[in-house]
């Protein structure tokens, strides 16, 4: 639905409410919930026609988001190593005075900040999948690469 679309349908629903028609029924016929009727009303008598429009979803603040600098030297630590595990990152990071709560070396966990760049190379596996059905009569599956 086209975002002018989308204010209509709720601007049409919030006015079916506020002639007089129950929440319930209205919710049922322009297939939302309740609460969702109950929001526009709300939002329709605060902001008036602006308020039906789609809201970002965002969140206001991430107190646990990674500095910038320190995003960085991760990234540019998992590339120059990409065999190193999230322990070794965290132990290179108290190497180069990092502050402690991103290099913990007892913390398995280090920061791993690539969701929006990833780095890694995606390699094929080698070899070929295997299954097999019974692992010499023990009753267990095997699946993996061979």
């Amino acid at each position: 639905m086209e975002p002018q679309e989308l204010v209509e349908h709720r601007y049409r629903a919030v006015l079916e409410v506020l002639d007089g028609a129950p929440v319930v029924e209205v919710g049922l016929r322009y297939g939302v919930s309740r609460q969702s009727v109950h929001t526009w009303r709300k939002r329709y008598r605060e902001l008036g026609v602006e308020g039906l429009k789609e809201r970002s979803r965002r969140p206001h603040r991430s107190p646990a988001r990674l500095p910038a600098d320190v995003e960085a030297l991760i990234c540019e630590l998992r590339q120059q190593h990409p065999r190193w595990g999230a322990r070794r990152v965290a132990f290179e990071l108290g190497r180069r005075n990092v502050e402690d709560r991103y290099a913990d070396s007892k913390d398995a966990t280090a920061p791993r900040p690539v969701d929006e760049d990833d780095w890694r190379a995606h390699r094929p596996h080698r070899g070929t999948r295997v299954f097999a059905p019974a692992l010499l009569g023990s009753g267990r599956s095997l699946l993996g690469w061979r």
